[in-house]
């Protein structure tokens, strides 16, 4: 992130877009307010200002879902939550004693990947905040739940299973599929993965650093193969972004610019 866009941030964490008080009283208004809302939004503890942050495509559908394990008990909360620190303390406290807060909205109608956009935001603030309810400090990161040994082991099998089963476009798809599966054990998951702003012009904006290729991929939602291609050949990624498995200086980043065009 740039110096303009740090600044901004702090700005937005020091001085919320939008402030609710009492949310749980007050849900029917704030619902009508998040209404077609993209953003981040923060949960604020005003007894200690330990906060945790997230974001969401659907704001009003995210935050009706707090709302609503507000009248589960515990055991329900649990199974469907995880041991989640922020669902399980604003149960404890009582939602009203929590500020909910809009950090910055994003345009759903100007976002070609909005998915991609909400992961970097959330990012860049969960970075500047440190918030102390977040037990993972990686966007994306399943709302802040602990999960247990188990259940990783098998969301890990599920994604591996998942992952070898989509069919291949291509001829020999038995072999491509274990070309997939070998991808995640070669040595290229662990070079890291660079992900600069394509703007109209050659600029050094560098968005995020992921730290293999593994999580580039869950994260942009791209499978090793295709995300590779695009970085050796290249090519811009959604018509918005440069990715490289190398640090761009301002004369490496123009040859991006050659061969491809906003």
């Amino acid at each position: 992130m740039n110096n303009n866009n740090n600044n901004k941030i702090n700005n937005n964490l020091a001085k919320p877009l939008m402030t609710f008080n009492k949310p749980l009283t007050n849900k029917a208004e704030i619902g009508k307010v998040l209404q077609n809302k993209a953003g981040i939004y923060q949960w604020y503890n005003p007894v200690n200002g330990f906060c945790y942050i997230g974001s969401s495509a659907n704001l009003k559908g995210r935050f009706f879902e707090y709302c609503y394990s507000m009248n589960q008990n515990k055991l329900n909360r649990t199974l469907s939550r995880g041991n989640s620190i922020i669902f399980n303390t604003l149960s404890k406290n009582g939602m009203d004693s929590f500020e909910f807060r809009i950090l910055e909205f994003i345009d759903l109608n100007s976002n070609n990947n909005l998915k991609t956009e909400l992961f970097l935001l959330e990012q860049a603030y969960l970075d500047a905040a440190k918030p102390e309810y977040n037990i993972l400090k990686l966007a994306g990161s399943n709302r802040g739940h602990r999960l247990s040994v188990e259940t990783r082991a098998k969301m890990s099998n599920a994604k591996k299973l998942q992952y070898l089963l989509k069919p291949s476009s291509r001829k020999g798809s038995k072999a491509n599929e274990l070309t997939r599966f070998l991808m995640f054990k070669n040595n290229k998951i662990a070079k890291k993965v660079y992900v600069y702003n394509y703007t109209d012009t050659p600029e050094l904006q560098l968005l995020y650093v992921f730290d293999s290729i593994k999580q580039a991929c869950l994260t942009l939602n791209y499978y090793p193969a295709r995300l590779v291609k695009f970085i050796t050949n290249k090519l811009i990624l959604d018509n918005k972004f440069i990715v490289s498995w190398d640090e761009l200086t301002k004369e490496s980043i123009k040859d991006y610019y050659k061969s491809n065009t906003k």
